[in-house]
């Protein structure tokens, strides 16, 4: 039992006798019974401006009243600890009525591996105020978060809120905050945005809460300048004031944007999720009940190490071929036929993947497509002799901006900087634009 469970205990009352949250000069007036200090010591703790005799005979006088009424039995300052110190049950019926908020996190009991990034979830939940959980379609982003919150949820005493927000249907920010602020009982239809936001992070700083919005991407991927601003606009203020809560959100892109406010030395943190191990891969397919063999690593290796794209690729298999992956010839071709709607996905809502990006992609997939990777140089010489219009600094920035999306990656060995394209992908890429641009130019002839 902690001074955490009984100001939320509390407030709870407050919510239903007074249809309001406590006022921070309530939680000094709670603090100093709890801790059995005077009124002016707990001010002065809190950063208070309050007087004394207002916290005594005004704040605290009602609500020692305000209790007395709930629980049936007279509470002041002085009895208030003992009180709760005699009657632990009060706090297990509210833990067995407490739920996350929000919508569904997806239930969690195959999840296979990434236990390294549990615990770093589990760690920055309590130290840092926004953590952005990042990587690319089906990789495990929100299976991810889900294992993490249920397992903090399990722990007594960790956070006052969870809430758990799929946001994939483009709220706006005043429709989010609205959503925001009603879990954690408050008035919703503040008069402005501005107000609103600052109402939502009082919550905040004055509670303990865990917040996951699950495909953020979608939310801000929308074409109105303004909307974007103004989720830039919020998500700043979560980063740069301060608060005891953490925000997690889930993207397919790479929050640039995040990383410099950790290079500046805000709470935050960007997580990429990368594919899973050899081992991991492993344990999926044997979690389907198929014997791993030499069949099933050339099958599942063209599933990149996806994790959705790897369950979808292994019920079809075992459903329709009795397991029998061998039976499979055209191992990246069923791939690609699951993973399709997820690239149409990423392609639809990603506003910053122009001709240029498609020309790239469609380079990287052609230059050598007996190549699982390409040097940097070579892609780069190729295009620039092609494309008298596109300079090596277009390259450059077009990868950059491929890469955020996870459609690629680029990795430095040996004095070397290559760029490593996945099969499915390009595969892809053949199909959808190379292909049908070839067919459009025969088709004009």
């Amino acid at each position: 039992m902690n001074f955490s469970q009984v100001t939320k205990f509390v407030n709870r009352i407050s919510l239903r006798m007074k249809e309001r949250n406590l006022t921070e000069a309530e939680v000094i007036a709670l603090k100093a019974a709890w801790e059995g200090i005077g009124y002016g010591v707990a001010i002065q703790r809190s950063g208070g401006t309050y007087s004394e005799n207002y916290v005594r005979s005004d704040s605290g006088r009602k609500l020692w009243l305000m209790l007395s009424a709930q629980l049936g039995e007279k509470i002041t300052k002085a009895t208030l600890r003992s009180y709760f110190d005699s009657h632990p049950n009060l706090f297990s019926k509210e833990k067995s009525n407490s739920k996350i908020l929000g919508g569904y996190p997806p239930v969690t009991e195959n999840f296979i591996g990434r236990q390294g990034e549990i615990e770093n979830l589990k760690h920055w939940a309590t130290t840092l105020q926004c953590v952005c959980i990042g990587g690319i379609s089906g990789i495990g982003k929100t299976c991810l978060a889900a294992n993490a919150i249920h397992q903090i949820f399990q722990q007594p005493d960790q956070f006052d809120y969870y809430i758990w927000l799929p946001v994939h249907y483009k709220p706006s920010l005043d429709e989010l905050l609205d959503c925001l602020i009603e879990h954690l009982g408050g008035e919703s239809g503040t008069a402005d945005q501005q107000n609103r936001s600052s109402v939502f992070i009082q919550f905040l700083q004055r509670y303990k809460c865990l917040i996951v919005l699950d495909e953020v991407d979608l939310m801000v991927s929308v074409d109105l300048d303004q909307e974007i601003n103004e989720y830039q606009i919020f998500f700043r203020r979560l980063i740069e004031e301060q608060h005891q809560s953490c925000i997690w959100l889930t993207s397919n892109n790479y929050s640039e944007e995040l990383s410099n406010y950790k290079s500046m030395g805000f709470p935050c943190e960007n997580l990429h999720l990368s594919p899973l191990t050899a081992i991991e891969v492993r344990q999926v397919v044997e979690s389907h009940g198929i014997t791993f063999d030499d069949d099933w690593e050339k099958l599942v290796s063209s599933c990149m190490g996806n994790p959705l794209l790897l369950h979808s690729v292994l019920r079809k298999v075992s459903n329709m071929l009795g397991g029998q992956a061998d039976l499979v010839n055209q191992k990246t071709s069923l791939a690609l036929n699951e993973f399709d709607y997820l690239l149409k996905r990423i392609f639809a809502n990603a506003t910053d993947i122009q001709e240029l990006e498609l020309y790239v992609l469609s380079m990287i997939a052609t230059v050598d497509r007996s190549q699982r990777s390409i040097p940097l140089l070579t892609l780069t010489h190729a295009i620039i002799n092609e494309r008298s219009d596109i300079s090596e600094l277009d390259v450059i920035n077009s990868l950059g901006r491929l890469q955020k999306h996870n459609l690629l990656s680029v990795q430095a060995e040996k004095g070397t900087t290559s760029i490593y394209i996945g099969d499915v992908i390009k595969k892809y890429i053949v199909r959808n634009f190379i292909n049908k641009a070839e067919n459009t130019v025969s088709k004009s002839l």
